[in-house]
């Protein structure tokens, strides 16, 4: 891309690349090519700029072990973001969750959320994303395939939590996560694993509401969620604040 830019003519001071997961570390890869060729390919686009940022921290430090020649290029920093009043609270009985996005059996473990929907009463799930497994609709879920982006941001602003499930392993934090934070919405992060370092990190925010993913974990979230639909503001991802982190 710096080349393309360079012989286009554009005129630049420095280049700093925005990286969400990493390329060769993404447990979501399908690529026939090795990993060790893949981390060379990252290695050869990553050496081009002048400053590289990873959503993740955890993300970020796997790169400088990986790339010591550039190490003092990489740094974290999360996107800001504003928090949105717009959406209603809900009066409605029926607490509406909503979870889009993939859900591999091996990256992510969908069928907890799905069981524990399925028997509770009042609740209301909707599941949108490609996976390799085939979940049956009920009267408490509806299940779609592959639906375009705006259909699945009008799901989510008419659902009353945005379910977040995280990767069974690796360092990787869904970027969307960041954009859910600016809504007024709840969002439900399932673990595998509550001592996993992206939890960790996670719980920093002040934002979200963690379970286990487990049938009764997740079914503990739901009652405590019926009672406390709207959030609170993150001040960790307030505008001023992830602006005086990226300055200093």
């Amino acid at each position: 891309a710096v080349v393309r830019l360079k012989d286009a003519g554009i005129k630049f001071g420095r280049v700093i690349q925005h990286w969400g997961d990493p390329m060769a570390d993404d447990i979501t890869k399908k690529s026939i090519w090795p990993r060790a060729f893949v981390r060379r390919v990252e290695f050869s686009i990553l050496k081009q700029a002048d400053k590289i940022v990873y959503l993740s921290p955890l993300t970020a430090e796997k790169s400088k072990a990986h790339f010591k020649r550039i190490a003092n290029k990489i740094e974290y920093a999360a996107p800001a973001s504003e928090f949105n009043k717009e959406f209603p609270e809900s009066q409605d009985a029926v607490l509406k969750l909503a979870y889009c996005g993939i859900y591999y059996s091996k990256i992510r473990d969908i069928e907890p959320l799905y069981n524990a929907a399925s028997c509770s009463s009042n609740v209301h799930l909707q599941i949108a994303g490609t996976s390799d497994i085939t979940l049956e609709e009920n009267s408490n879920v509806s299940v779609m395939g592959h639906i375009p982006h705006s259909e699945a941001t009008r799901i989510e602003a008419e659902s009353d939590v945005i379910v977040c499930l995280l990767n069974k392993t690796g360092t990787q934090i869904p970027g969307k996560l960041y954009y859910y934070v600016g809504t007024n919405k709840q969002i439900l992060i399932l673990h595998e694993d509550g001592n996993m370092p992206v939890v960790e990190f996670l719980k920093t925010f002040d934002r979200f509401v963690f379970a286990e993913n487990t049938v009764e974990g997740i079914k503990e979230a739901i009652e405590h969620l019926k009672n406390h639909r709207v959030a609170k503001p993150s001040d960790y991802l307030s505008p001023a604040k992830v602006a005086a982190r990226i300055i200093s």
